[in-house]
């Protein structure tokens, strides 16, 4: 009866026109990551990948997510946080509206955000700007924030890669210093992020721009 149900609820999930050779490795996937067998979900997960069939890929990569988010609480792992953030993103990209899919699995985005947030702030502080950089625009993939925007312009600027980083503190900091105006309201980097920018202009010999 325990499995019938379970049969059951995967029918209601993906209609009935989805239900192909992927579904049944799906299906298996699903049922190992509800019993904690995540590694075993994983392999499952791995064959449902080679299976053709119409069954939505952004469930596909959101439950692997969540898989490697399991193995990871089993064994604490940067690979696994890595790959369940790579696996969450390619999730949202894979669904018809990566927006909508992500405020769908709000909570879950919120788990992933800051997981990738955390690992891009180890490496700014370690002065790795490269490494530091792709995250944190992993970061403004999951969700856009003044803040990551911030660290993302900052980080291109202090890696002297003054194209990327420059038009993106321009915008931000222009849209911050507006809304400074209207409502007084300043964001804590704003003194900061302020100097970075014209810092930058005199090290480029923009000095009128500066001033």
């Amino acid at each position: 009866m325990k499995h019938l149900n379970f049969l059951l609820l995967i029918v209601v999930l993906f209609p009935v026109s989805q239900l192909s050779a992927q579904s049944k490795h799906f299906a298996k996937a699903q049922k190992c990551y509800i019993e904690g067998k995540y590694s075993k979900a994983l392999k499952s997960i791995s064959k449902a990948k080679e299976d053709k069939s119409l069954m939505s890929k952004s469930n596909l990569y959101l439950l692997e997510a969540k898989i490697y988010l399991g193995l990871n609480k089993e064994e604490p792992s940067e690979d696994f946080t890595k790959k369940a953030v790579k696996a969450a993103i390619k999730a949202s990209e894979k669904s018809s509206n990566p927006e909508s899919f992500i405020a769908k699995n709000k909570e879950f985005y919120k788990s992933i955000a800051s997981i990738n947030f955390k690992d891009a702030m180890r490496y700014y502080n370690q002065k790795r700007y490269s490494k530091a950089i792709t995250l944190f625009k992993r970061s403004m993939e999951l969700g856009e924030d003044s803040f990551t925007a911030y660290l993302l312009g900052k980080s291109y600027i202090l890696y002297n890669d003054y194209r990327r980083g420059m038009p993106i503190l321009d915008e931000l900091l222009s849209q911050q210093y507006q809304n400074f105006l209207n409502s007084s309201a300043k964001p804590d980097f704003l003194a900061d992020g302020f100097n970075v920018y014209t810092d930058a202009l005199v090290l480029k010999g923009f000095t009128d721009s500066s001033e």
